[in-house]
């Protein structure tokens, strides 16, 4: 499992961080979805056989909230990948 971490923009109400959720959510291999909306930032853990950085980013441009990574370093973590989604 990684982690990544993103600053996006464009978010001004509970909505927003609602819709930049769902969006990611339904993406194959995105395992949980952590969304600060007040610091515009969105914590991703995915599994990167299934997604990259790059697409988890596509989405959040496509849903209209365009994005850079707060830091050059993904987080890789050996534990074992959760069973299902995160709600």
């Amino acid at each position: 499992m990684d982690r990544v971490d993103l600053h996006f923009e464009n978010a001004s109400c509970a909505h927003c961080a609602r819709l930049v959720s769902q969006s990611l959510r339904k993406v194959e291999g995105v395992l949980s979805v952590d969304v600060d909306r007040l610091g515009q930032k969105v914590t991703v853990a995915f599994d990167p056989s299934l997604v990259t950085v790059d697409s988890i980013r596509s989405v959040m441009e496509k849903t209209g909230y365009p994005t850079r990574l707060l830091s050059e370093r993904i987080t890789h973590f050996s534990a074992p990948l959760l069973s299902g989604r995160a709600a």
